[in-house]
């Protein structure tokens, strides 16, 4: 059964750096992670996830209309993990970062 973590902290607290951390980290140990931000999401470059110290990741977009149950099936086979960026769940939880595994 997959979990759902939400993490949130106060702005500028580093939770977009956590994030790709732990999307490196899955990367170095071998296991398949998607990445997933929304297209609304205006803060940086569509389509990426950045942080604040320089590091960034490309990105699935997807929109408020999208079948993200669909998106993640076909993006992935054997994902551990599915890290996503602070705004990119709109009305669920609009200032945490999330991972499924």
């Amino acid at each position: 059964m997959a979990k759902l973590h939400f993490h949130y902290s106060t702005m500028n607290a580093g939770k977009s750096t956590l994030l790709l951390q732990a999307a490196y980290n899955y990367k170095e140990m071998g296991m398949e992670t998607l990445l997933l931000t929304a297209d609304f999401d205006d803060r940086t470059e569509n389509g990426k996830i950045t942080s604040r110290i320089g590091i960034s990741e490309q990105a699935e977009l997807y929109s408020q209309g999208s079948d993200l149950l669909s998106l993640i099936e076909k993006k992935t086979k054997n994902a551990k993990s599915l890290p996503k960026d602070a705004k990119s769940f709109a009305g669920l939880a609009s200032s945490s970062d999330t991972f499924i595994k």
